[in-house]
């Protein structure tokens, strides 16, 4: 969706007086937070909100954190600071759109990794496990084998037909969104 497209749906969804989801860590961080230039009215109403918060809410628990924003994040840390328990379950290997936020929190406090793999067949663990560091390395549960299916490059004659009939993603290093993809720095 084009810059200019997406900013004219945002505004209408908003003057609707609705907030679209990505949108939302960004607007829960001003709440908790604070956001340049605002009135001292908003600065005492944060006061209230936040209390209401710690009156309320004991624990947080969040699955698929790696699908938090830096957003979001602030928003986890300012819980935490209120002290609200934050839970996060999360694979920091699934984080495609490069979100970066529960990297952040990993590389500020100390974590555990589970390395049981509950879902996927001893063959897909396995090949997976190529790509990753040896800290987060995974072990099979399953009792399926599996099986994995691959043509190279040089044997196919016809990408596009392969692409389309597959509904695949064709990647390679010149794929701008591949390219985009930040790695994260294991130590």
């Amino acid at each position: 969706m084009s810059g200019k497209y997406r900013g004219y749906n945002l505004k209408r969804i908003n003057d609707s007086g609705l907030l679209h989801v990505s949108q939302f860590s960004e607007r829960a961080k001003w709440v908790l937070f604070q956001k340049s230039g605002e009135s001292k009215k908003t600065k005492s109403n944060r006061k209230v909100i936040t209390d209401l918060i710690t009156d309320n809410i004991g624990k947080v628990y969040i699955d698929e954190a790696q699908d938090i924003d830096k957003d979001m994040s602030i928003v986890l840390k300012i819980l935490d600071s209120l002290g609200v328990e934050i839970y996060l379950t999360g694979d920091l290997n699934q984080d495609l759109s490069s979100r970066g936020g529960l990297a952040g929190l990993c590389e500020e406090r100390k974590y555990e990794v589970n390395h049981e793999n509950h879902r996927c067949p001893e063959n897909h663990v396995k090949l997976a496990n190529v790509f990753l560091s040896t800290e987060f390395e995974q072990s099979a549960l399953s009792t399926s084998i599996g099986s994995l299916n691959y043509c190279l490059e040089p044997e196919i004659r016809d990408v596009a037909n392969l692409v389309s009939k597959y509904q695949l993603t064709y990647v390679n290093k010149s794929n701008l969104r591949f390219r985009k993809a930040k790695k994260m720095k294991i130590t």
